[in-house]
């Protein structure tokens, strides 16, 4: 190889040499040789080369095969296949500022297309600050994007999306483009969608637990899907089987999941405005994190004689004041039921009326008064005749009723015969309801 034989070319990529044993080169052979040029050099042999005189000046650039991964414009790239000549993003938690994704990279000399966004390419990278994706990406890997913060747009090429790949981001419109096959649980969890609208399209074939979890989404709309459908703005699957993602924005304060349903995705619900929730009998099956969050919900009634089975942590967060409502006669195999087990000290088959006000009107009994048994404890009212009334105040029996306490009204009737009332309540303080007892009869008949 003769003296200068490379000089002046600095667009070179790759250099392929078939010997095995390394040709003598002149000395200023690879004088002004570009820096960002591979050698490629037979299967093997890359010591030798890297070893023999000449060729040594090089050695950092010879290699015996094409790197799978490499670095072009300070973003990290995998090759996927060799053959077909694409590419995936890889991990780049270095990136930083803004990052603009071509639709092909030059590698070794040759051209390649850059086909997807890899599992974790970007995960937790706070440093980023703008991304924009090619037209050539057909999919995003499992949390890509996760927790960028940062405004969004899809890729019209996008196929498939994998969990938790938009997660924590931002969005103006999220019309899901018209390609896309799957999309993976979680995978828009928390975003922000400035109209509040999610339009899945009818290419759509899978979707895995609920992409929109605690996303900021009040509508879902499903256009001509031969999978699923949206009803009332829930999404479900086409044959109503399953029932897929609840809007976090949503505003009813009352939801009865349809009869015919059986299985509650993963992930199904976040909603803060629910105070009322009903799982109908058909229902067999709840997800992982099914019920994952309802700050507001005070009953849960699952109307399911048999208790469903659940995933791991299907009520994530209940809140501490929320009844689930069994059939009457259940309430002891929910009890005992895996998964179910860890909220028997909520589970009942009545409800029991919330009330902050006692009243009682003697109507005979000659004097009488209000005895408020919680707990334990009692509160006693003062006497009073008949043809009155008194109301008692629970939030005054400071140190006798406690919130959240089961109380009852005790008449008590000088010189007779006491009546203990058979309807229980509990005191709420928050609570603005009273609860009207009246006593009649005589003395010792009342």
């Amino acid at each position: 190889v003769v003296s200068q034989v490379f000089y002046g070319s600095v667009l070179l990529q790759r250099v392929v040499v078939n010997a095995v044993t390394p040709p003598k080169v002149d000395a200023n052979a690879f004088q002004n040789f570009n820096s960002n040029c591979f050698v490629l050099v037979p299967k093997g042999c890359a010591n030798k080369y890297k070893a023999a005189d000449g060729w040594k000046q090089i050695a950092n650039q010879i290699i015996d095969e094409i790197p799978s991964e490499f670095t072009k414009d300070n973003i990290k790239y995998k090759v996927v296949s060799m053959e077909n000549k694409t590419v995936e993003v890889a991990q780049n938690q270095d990136a930083s500022g803004a990052i603009t994704i071509p639709n092909v990279v030059q590698h070794c000399g040759d051209s390649y297309t850059v086909e997807g966004i890899g599992d974790r390419a970007f995960y937790r990278n706070t440093k980023i600050t703008s991304i924009s994706l090619p037209s050539t990406i057909k999919y995003v890997g499992y949390g890509a994007f996760y927790q960028l913060t940062i405004s969004m747009k899809l890729p019209s090429s996008l196929e498939r999306i994998g969990s938790y790949a938009f997660a924590f981001n931002k969005f103006a419109d999220l019309t899901l483009p018209s390609k896309l096959k799957e999309i993976g649980n979680c995978a828009f969890q928390s975003t922000t969608v400035e109209n509040q609208r999610v339009t899945i399209p009818s290419s759509v074939t899978t979707i895995d637990g609920n992409p929109f979890i605690c996303a900021r989404v009040k509508e879902i709309v499903v256009n001509n899907n031969a999978y699923f459908v949206a009803k009332d703005n829930v999404l479900f699957s086409k044959d109503g089987l399953k029932i897929i993602s609840y809007p976090l924005l949503k505003a009813d304060q009352t939801y009865t999941i349809p009869n015919g349903v059986t299985t509650i995705a993963n992930n199904f619900i976040d909603n803060k405005n629910l105070n009322r929730l009903v799982i109908p009998s058909t229902v067999k099956t709840l997800g992982d994190g099914a019920l994952w969050s309802f700050s507001n919900l005070k009953t849960l009634e699952v109307q399911c004689t048999t208790p469903p089975a659940v995933g791991k942590d299907p009520i994530h967060e209940m809140p501490a004041n929320c009844l689930v409502l069994v059939p009457k006669g259940c309430v002891s195999k929910y009890k005992a039921a895996e998964g179910w087990k860890v909220y028997a000290d909520r589970i009942v088959d009545e409800i029991i009326p919330e009330i902050r006000y006692i009243s009682l009107k003697n109507n005979g009994g000659f004097v009488v008064s209000i005895r408020v048994k919680g707990g334990s404890e009692s509160y006693n009212g003062s006497s009073f005749p008949v043809g009155q009334e008194r109301t008692v105040d629970l939030a005054n029996a400071v140190g006798k009723i406690k919130d959240g306490d089961e109380v009852w009204l005790e008449a008590v009737v000088k010189s007779g015969k006491n009546n203990v009332a058979k309807q229980h309540f509990v005191y709420r303080k928050s609570s603005n309801k009273k609860a009207c007892y009246s006593i009649k009869g005589t003395t010792l008949n009342n």
